[in-house]
């Protein structure tokens, strides 16, 4: 089951599901491209439940684990990693309202590709992700 789609600036297609990877597709062909970006280990991350393509071609996905990785397209692991929706070191957080949950019901990355903000009800926290939004390589 796929659970999140967005376009990258060439026009591929980005799906991450209830199967753990990020799949990058041909939309003309309808088939996937190789390789598919696959979660590593440890087990406990989940179904990628976000995806979004930042205008350099990066990809950030989102996982039920709670998990925010960065990839490139043409690498099957991710570039970044970090365990839970945090502070990329460096960063600051935004907080505009919060009951201090993590559970996000919706994510969306900001059109430049360096902010990220995540809901759940009426908490809402804005990531600074710019050092992760490096242009493809």
């Amino acid at each position: 089951m796929i659970y999140s789609l967005a376009f990258l600036p060439d026009g591929r297609l980005v799906s991450g599901g209830a199967d753990k990877t990020v799949i990058v597709w041909d939309v003309k062909k309808g088939n996937p491209l190789r390789p598919v970006l696959e979660l590593p280990p440890p087990a406990e991350r989940g179904q990628v439940v976000y995806v979004f393509a930042t205008p350099a071609g990066g990809i950030f996905s989102a996982s039920r684990g709670w998990d925010l990785d960065v990839w490139e397209p043409r690498h099957s692991k991710p570039l970044f990693h970090r365990k839970g929706y945090v502070t990329p070191p460096g960063g600051p957080v935004f907080a505009i309202v919060s009951r201090g949950t993590t559970y996000y019901t919706r994510m969306t990355l900001s059109p430049d590709g360096k902010m990220l903000a995540g809901v759940d009800g009426n908490d809402v926290e804005v990531y600074d992700v710019s050092p992760y939004a490096m242009p493809a390589r």
